[in-house]
């Protein structure tokens, strides 16, 4: 089949667009955790680590996977309006996009509430986690968070609708802004008011990056709500993905704490720590080539699902695209790990270079599942999606124990590359039975 790079501009475009912005806030977020290295201490980056993890947590629990589920809908409906020619029907879609729109945003506004309230009632057991032999953190001072949640979830609605009508400029400049907001907003506080400051800082950070966002969203999308029982009630088929979505979330975030809590009972904590290192750099910063799926090629690929010929295209272009991205990086972190853990980390992680070795591999299979995964979501069958996560996360722990087990470190990173490669083979399979991709 003749290949005609003239589809690929917009691939190596928005590739290279987003890969550059994550490269950006990759460096960003060194720098801000560097001044908070440094104004903190271990005992207030501890105290922030765990205020932004449960934050993370409540927001992404309480908005029912909308940030994902929400794009389908819309992104249906900027397609067939990209493709109109008729003026008269492109105002049609144009409406059915707005209301769409208003609909997605009213459901994130009751989720946000709802966050915000569970966070507060919440506030007594947080105190309690956050506080130790050092520092005491007061349940009211805890009761900040809540508006941070509620923040949070409105924030993720604004970038889904960036990311669903398809304003690649916009999401990418919001997605800087919010980095240089996170080093800007928080170290007056950090610098002036130390610990005292973190909870602070959170709150602020998070209104600074929802001012942001919405600015951004609201110049494409007026904002208007509808909360008739009536009206809220068509975003239900849009909560089944959403609720799918997080679960295989909370199934994935587990996985991965029982494979360190695992490693820590067999080992020991150094074991662990050199086992995230390995993993941090051959498959979280490996995975920056990935970068424009959520954002490009997932809005893409709903679009235009419901026609067979162009699903098949999606897809195809998108995998042989990242797999020319994908292999050349792989090798590029084979042969170069032995400076790229002491640059990242330190000396003492040289015991994780040849797990990170083994485990880099994978993403040349990675490359090819990615864009296949999310294949079901597009399609909106929530079951299909969560089953084969599901199975992929416990091939994922059965991997990497087994191989640990046989061959210490070195086994693991070959069970991830093994995991992967088996999920793969699945997604494949699935494709081309079930939606003849």
């Amino acid at each position: 089949m003749k290949i005609n790079i003239s589809n690929y501009k917009n691939l190596i475009h928005v590739t290279g667009l987003f890969s550059g912005v994550h490269g950006l806030n990759l460096v960003l977020n060194l720098l801000r955790n560097k001044i908070a290295s440094e104004l903190l201490g271990p005992v207030g980056i501890g105290l922030n680590s765990i205020y932004n993890e449960t934050r993370e947590l409540i927001h992404s629990t309480t908005n029912c996977g909308m940030d994902i589920a929400g794009i389908r809908g819309i992104s249906q409906k900027v397609e067939q309006m990209n493709n109109e020619s008729d003026t008269q029907q492109r105002r049609l879609l144009n409406a059915e996009i707005d209301e769409r729109i208003s609909l997605l945003r009213s459901w994130i506004a009751i989720f946000a509430a709802f966050g915000s309230m569970i966070c507060l009632l919440l506030a007594e057991p947080i105190s309690w986690l956050a506080s130790d032999a050092e520092i005491a953190v007061d349940a009211w001072g805890c009761m900040l968070l809540a508006p941070a949640v509620g923040l949070s979830t409105l924030t993720c609605g604004e970038l889904t609708i960036l990311k669903a009508t398809r304003r690649i400029k916009a999401l990418a400049t919001v997605s800087v802004m919010n980095v240089v907001l996170g080093v800007i907003v928080t170290w007056p506080f950090y610098q002036f008011f130390g610990i005292s400051g973190v909870l602070p800082a959170l709150t602020c950070l998070s209104l600074a990056q929802f001012v942001a966002t919405s600015l951004n969203s609201y110049r494409h999308r007026r904002p208007k709500f509808c909360f008739e029982r009536i009206f809220l009630q068509n975003g239900l088929p849009m909560m089944k993905v959403g609720v799918a979505f997080v679960l295989t979330n909370l199934v994935s975030h587990g996985t991965q704490l029982a494979i360190r809590a695992w490693l820590n009972n067999q080992a020991g904590n150094a074991e662990v720590g050199l086992y995230s290192a390995g993993y941090s750099i051959a498959v979280t910063y490996g995975c920056v080539i990935f970068a424009s799926l959520e954002n490009d090629y997932y809005p893409r690929l709903t679009g235009v699902f419901d026609s067979l010929e162009q699903r098949r295209q999606t897809v195809w272009r998108q995998i042989r695209f990242s797999l020319t991205l994908a292999i050349p990086f792989a090798i590029a972190i084979y042969c170069f790990l032995p400076w790229l853990l002491p640059l990242l980390n330190s000396d003492k992680f040289i015991g994780a270079e040849q797990m990170a070795r083994y485990a880099s591999i994978g993403l040349i299979f990675r490359a090819v599942y990615t864009p296949l995964a999310y294949i079901p979501l597009a399609a909106g069958h929530s079951r299909l999606f969560m089953s084969l996560e599901f199975i992929s996360f416990a091939g994922l722990f059965a991997c990497v124990v087994g191989g640990y087990s046989l061959a210490g470190l070195d086994g693991a990173g070959i069970g991830l590359t093994v995991s992967i490669f088996i999920d793969t083979c699945i997604s494949l399979l699935v494709a081309k039975l079930k939606y003849r991709v």
